[in-house]
C-alpha cells in the first residue's frame, strides 16, 4: 500500500497512516500505545510482554494469528512470510525491494463480536504471561468468550431463551460505532479497538461503562435482552482542554472589548 503524500520512497503503511484516508488501523486512536496493547500485540508477534511493540513498524512474525483475529486484522502486508504458511497467499505487488505480499485472515473477528464474560483471576490480571495464556491457550474459545477482569454486575439474570443472539452495526464512524444487539443471557459486546480510559459507551442511550476485554480491547456488559450499543472515542482530557480553551477564549474577549471600550473614549 502506498500514499502518495508522505510515503515518496517506500511502500509500508506505517502506524496511524491510515487514518489519513479514513481507514481503519489495528493500532487504535490515540498516539500513546497502551501497556495492555503492547503486550497483547508482543504476544501476537512472539515477543516478550516487557519488551517495546516494535511490531508497530515491522511485524518480525505472526505467532498467535488469534491476536490478529481479534484486533479484526483481515490482511497482512509483508515482504516475507511472517506467519509461516498459516495465512494464505492472496495477491503480490513487485517493487525493487521485491514482492509485498498479501496474506488474508479470514479467522478475523469483525469490527464486534458478542461473548460470554469469562473473569480473569487476580493473578492473571497482574501477570500478562498468565492472562495472555489464557487468552491464547487451547482450550480458550475465544469466539465464545470474552476476558474481563471482573464479573457481569448482573451475572445471575435470567436467560431469555426466546431471543436469537444477533449484532448488528447500525452506525459507524471515525472514533464512534453504534450496533443493535439481541442477548439471551449476560453477556459482553468486544468491540475489535485497542482499549483506552477515552473509551466512553451508551447503552440504549443511557451512559454506561467501557470496560477492557480480551487484555486490551473495547467491551460492555449487557443484560439479555435488545439493545442499542453506541462506543465513542471521547477522552476527557480533551474536553476538559476544550472548556478551558473555550474560557480563555471568553476572558480574552471579554478583556479585548474592555480595551477597545477604554481606548475609544480616550480617543473622545
Amino acid at each position: 500500500m502506498f500514499d502518495w503524500r508522505v510515503d515518496q520512497n517506500q511502500p509500508e503503511l506505517y502506524p496511524n497512516r491510515p487514518i489519513l484516508d479514513a481507514a481503519p488501523a489495528a493500532r487504535g486512536y490515540d498516539p500513546v500505545c497502551s501497556r495492555r496493547y503492547g503486550e497483547l500485540f508482543n504476544a501476537g508477534a512472539g515477543l516478550p510482554p516487557g519488551e517495546p511493540p516494535r511490531g508497530f513498524m515491522f511485524l518480525p512474525a505472526i505467532a498467535h494469528p488469534r491476536v490478529f483475529s481479534l484486533l479484526n486484522v483481515r490482511l497482512v502486508l509483508s515482504y516475507l512470510d511472517p506467519a509461516q504458511g498459516a495465512l494464505p497467499e492472496t495477491a503480490r505487488i513487485d517493487f525493487p525491494e521485491g514482492p509485498l505480499r498479501f496474506f488474508e485472515n479470514a479467522d478475523a473477528a469483525g469490527p464486534a463480536f458478542l461473548a460470554r464474560p469469562a473473569p480473569l483471576a487476580p493473578a492473571e490480571i497482574e501477570d500478562p504471561l498468565l492472562g495472555l495464556g489464557r487468552l491464547l491457550g487451547p482450550q480458550f474459545d475465544w469466539r465464545a468468550e470474552a476476558l474481563v477482569e471482573r464479573p457481569h454486575p448482573r451475572a445471575d439474570a435470567p436467560a431469555d431463551s426466546a431471543i436469537e443472539p444477533a449484532l448488528e452495526i447500525a452506525e459507524s464512524g471515525y472514533g464512534r460505532w453504534r450496533f443493535r444487539a439481541a442477548c439471551a443471557e449476560p453477556s459482553v459486546l468486544v468491540l475489535s479497538q485497542s482499549w483506552y480510559p477515552g473509551w466512553r459507551v451508551w447503552i440504549d442511550g443511557e451512559e454506561g461503562e467501557a470496560v477492557a476485554a480480551d487484555w486490551a480491547l473495547v467491551g460492555a456488559f449487557l443484560d439479555p435482552g435488545r439493545h442499542d450499543v453506541e462506543f465513542r472515542y471521547r477522552p476527557r482530557a480533551l474536553e476538559r482542554g476544550a472548556r478551558a480553551s473555550l474560557a480563555a477564549l471568553a476572558l480574552w474577549l471579554l478583556l479585548s472589548g474592555a480595551a477597545w471600550i477604554g481606548a475609544t473614549k480616550n480617543h473622545r
